[in-house]
């Protein structure tokens, strides 16, 4: 394996709102750090009338890192037009200057947009980190057909990804499903690619001992629980239809909800179900679901769901939780059922209630197998392996690889 010991990483989401972007790029940035690689950041930051702010709290983040910042101003989105093109290249020529005062030698792009801004003016020994970009192209996407506008967007998204793509020497992709819409679209070649879910910290999460889980009563009910809050893809509806699907399954259940959203709604709408609802900070989310059996992930389907990766997952399955998830998400249902620790949730009833009793008559083997499935594939201990392989990849790489295939139209 090459040896890596400089990488600069270029984000070009903002970082400032605290969320599971920025969480994960903290994370990643830790991981690297305990390989003795020396981090760079150069931070892409829209411009617009929260940017002091924005770069205050942006500080205030990565302080704790010790990461040296370079930051770089620009349009957050400047419409399809000529002046937007301009910009970008403009930022692109601000973040090749400071990927080469500090020098490098691998280019880490978080995100398509970082990719291609770095591409612009040929970054050399460049990873494209797919995290999420494809979700906003794939919003697009669904309003391509309502005006000029969009379809407009739609096509300067595919120009910026496929520019992106082409400029990559090696791959970090979230999902089994997210890693086939990429070779569907792009002639990945000999270039590496790697599977990373979304990391975690799986040692945040007490999975309950064996003896916990075979004291006598404990095969009584299961306990299923939704953790999180509501989303536009995750609406209120759809939890309720999932937990009174479980609930015709004729296994006895216990259903809780642990949410930092307003629960009277919640209660309103399954009342029905006798669900028990917690109110939660998120640093008491590993003792709720100490407490749990099977936690479920139900969301719709759309072309975003298609290639995405809950961290949810990973954090039931780290507590020890067997997991359902909605069908159309990111091939999760099939992975996790392939690992005897959980399936879809849009399997007939009869089928979902095998799974159940299955899972209530063998509560500590399902235990111990999704929290080792955790530390196989969603903590950073195992994912520092493979992005470090994906580096050493990319730093081989001194030739720009060949450009994507033309999307079908």
């Amino acid at each position: 394996m090459t040896s890596i010991t400089r990488v600069s990483i270029v984000t070009s989401y903002p970082m400032w709102l605290k969320n599971g972007y920025a969480v994960n790029t903290l994370r990643t940035i830790e991981a690297v750090q305990t390989q003795d690689v020396s981090v760079h950041v150069v931070a892409f930051i829209p411009w617009g009338s929260r940017l002091e702010q924005g770069r205050l709290e942006w500080r205030e983040i990565m302080g704790a890192s010790g990461v040296e910042v370079t930051e770089v101003v620009g349009l957050p989105d400047a419409g399809v037009t000529l002046f937007r093109w301009i910009a970008d290249a403009w930022a692109g020529y601000l973040i090749r200057r400071a990927l080469q005062a500090h020098g490098y030698d691998v280019v880490h792009a978080r995100g398509v947009r970082a990719a291609y801004l770095c591409a612009m003016h040929r970054a050399e020994r460049l990873l494209v980190d797919i995290r999420g970009d494809m979700e906003a192209e794939a919003r697009l996407g669904l309003a391509s057909g309502l005006r000029g506008f969009s379809r407009a967007r739609v096509r300067w998204a595919t120009r910026e990804t496929n520019i992106a793509l082409g400029a990559a020497a090696s791959f970090v992709v979230v999902s089994e499903a997210m890693d086939g819409w990429l070779r569907a679209r792009c002639d990945v070649g000999e270039r590496v690619t790697r599977v990373i879910p979304c990391a975690l910290k799986v040692s945040m999460f007490q999975q309950r001992s064996v003896e916990q889980l075979t004291e006598p009563g404990c095969e009584t009910a299961l306990v299923v629980c939704y953790v999180g809050g509501l989303q536009i893809y995750q609406p209120l509806e759809l939890i309720a239809q999932a937990f009174r699907k479980l609930a015709l399954t004729g296994v006895p259940i216990r259903f809780l909800v642990a949410t930092r959203d307003s629960t009277l709604r919640m209660r309103a709408e399954m009342t029905d179900l006798n669900v028990h609802y917690v109110s939660l900070e998120p640093d008491e989310v590993p003792g709720i679901l100490s407490g749990c059996d099977v936690g479920i992930v139900p969301r719709n389907p759309d072309p975003t769901n298609a290639v995405a990766c809950p961290t949810k997952i990973g954090e039931y399955l780290a507590a020890g939780l067997a997991v359902l998830v909605s069908q159309g998400v990111g091939g999760w249902a099939a992975s996790l059922q392939r690992d005897g620790v959980g399936g879809s949730l849009d399997l007939p009833i009869s089928e979902l209630g095998d799974l159940l009793r299955a899972i209530r008559h063998n509560r500590g083997e399902v235990a111990q197998r999704s929290h080792a499935i955790a530390l196989r594939d969603w903590s950073w201990g195992s994912a520092i392996e493979r992005l470090m392989e994906a580096y050493s990849a990319a730093a081989v790489s001194c030739s720009m690889p060949p450009l994507p295939r033309e999307q079908s139209r």
